[in-house]
């Protein structure tokens, strides 16, 4: 019964820690997505707005010279619509994934386009002039790697924690059961006593 109150106080333990972990890693991730998103859609918007003002001082051939060269741009699928509907594409290319028409006369016809849907698949429509003619400047992330990154560090954090945390009770309910087995030798001394002296 004493072996078995050890087990009992190590295993109610390592259960409580491990839903309590698994329950703080969805949290996590769920309070702070929305700060995830929202960076990434404010970072690839300040892109298209970079991308849209390289292109206004530059004029089109030295920017698509200069797009061609730019490491940074690998982040990202960039695709410059002009009013004829020719495509410039630069960066990672995105598979599957197109633009609507309907996002591209937006952005053409100055507005500016938000996609919906997870974070890494969105899409950002900045408008651009040069001269006379009108582009469309798409941004999408294209490394989903940060945001799997992000959770491996969370969930590594969170199985050491476990770890120690579990070495920690092993060796502290020795401390707890080692108490309550002197106690219950005391008990079983007590209570041979007092039938023998009844």
């Amino acid at each position: 019964m004493i072996r078995s109150l050890y087990l009992r106080v190590v295993l109610t333990f390592l259960l409580a820690v491990t839903f309590g972990l698994i329950v703080a890693f969805f949290a996590t991730t769920y309070v702070y997505r929305d700060r995830i998103e929202l960076g990434i859609e404010e970072e690839m918007v300040n892109t298209a707005q970079d991308i849209a003002e390289t292109y206004r001082l530059m004029g089109t051939s030295a920017a698509d010279k200069y797009m061609g060269e730019r490491h940074w741009v690998k982040a990202y699928s960039i695709t410059i619509v002009d009013d004829e509907g020719g495509r410039k594409t630069y960066g990672a290319r995105r598979d599957g994934e197109t633009i609507p028409d309907e996002a591209v006369r937006s952005v053409l016809n100055g507005g500016i386009y938000r996609g919906d849907g997870p974070p890494f698949h969105r899409t950002i429509g900045y408008p651009l002039q040069t001269g006379t003619s009108r582009h469309a400047v798409f941004v999408q992330a294209a490394r989903t790697e940060q945001l799997n990154d992000l959770r491996k560090i969370v969930l590594t954090s969170l199985l050491i924690e476990l770890g120690v945390g579990s070495l920690f009770i092993l060796i502290a309910a020795r401390y707890l059961v080692q108490p309550l087995k002197l106690m219950t030798v005391a008990t079983r001394v007590l209570r041979k006593e007092t039938l023998t002296s009844v």
